[in-house]
């Protein structure tokens, strides 16, 4: 269990988006998304570290699942402060999680 909780997201490219058409590997796994960085074709990792840097929770998702969504899922079991950007934490999201933990 811990007190402090830390959630984000990286792509993982399976090839530049250009070439999307052409990957038969992932064709029914991969998803394009655009990100800050831009487009990308692939998957996305979502984890959840604690203050020590230990993975408490992960998910390997499609590009263009709803990172909200996925917060939902991984902080079921944390206890204590949650720590996100925008694209983790919703408002709405954040008024259930306190209210959860009240």
């Amino acid at each position: 269990m811990t007190e402090i909780a830390f959630i984000n997201s990286i792509g993982i490219d399976v090839c530049h988006h250009k070439r999307m058409k052409r990957n038969k590997v992932f064709k029914s796994l991969a998803k394009k998304e655009k990100t800050i960085l831009g487009w990308f074709f692939g998957f996305k990792w979502h984890f959840m570290i604690n203050q020590k840097g230990e993975i408490l929770a992960f998910q390997l998702n499609s590009g263009s699942v709803d990172d909200v969504s996925v917060t939902e899922t991984l902080s079921k079991r944390i206890f204590g402060k949650l720590f996100g950007d925008k694209g983790n934490i919703s408002t709405e999201f954040a008024k259930r999680f306190l209210e959860a933990r009240s």
